[in-house]
């Protein structure tokens, strides 16, 4: 029974604790440095870096379109060369004249 008791004497207690207004005591140039802080941040906002984003990325299309031009202006002319081996190595095996008409192959 004491337990009892001693159980809602404690629970009594905790609600009077609540019951009363406590005032949480703050620092009196808080809401200065708040908004100080959110200024600067506002005014850092666009850096060097983010400036030189754009920039960095035209620079790699670029890169990337002229590597696609000389490479496909590359694998034709191999292409043409392999198709003119493929040419002349028929025409060795066969013995047939080189003044027959090539553009069959081609």
């Amino acid at each position: 029974m004491t337990e009892e008791k001693n159980i809602q004497r404690e629970i009594e207690e905790t609600l009077k604790l609540l019951d009363e207004e406590s005032s949480l005591k703050s620092n009196p140039y808080f809401y200065s440095k708040l908004i100080n802080r959110i200024e600067s941040r506002k005014k850092s906002k666009y850096g060097l870096l983010d400036l030189l984003k754009p920039a960095l990325v035209a620079i790699l299309l670029l890169i990337n379109i002229y590597t696609i031009a000389v490479w496909s202006d590359s694998s034709e002319n191999n292409n043409y060369s392999a198709s003119q081996s493929l040419v002349s190595l028929i025409e060795e095996e066969l013995n047939i004249n080189s003044s027959v008409d090539k553009s069959i192959f081609n």
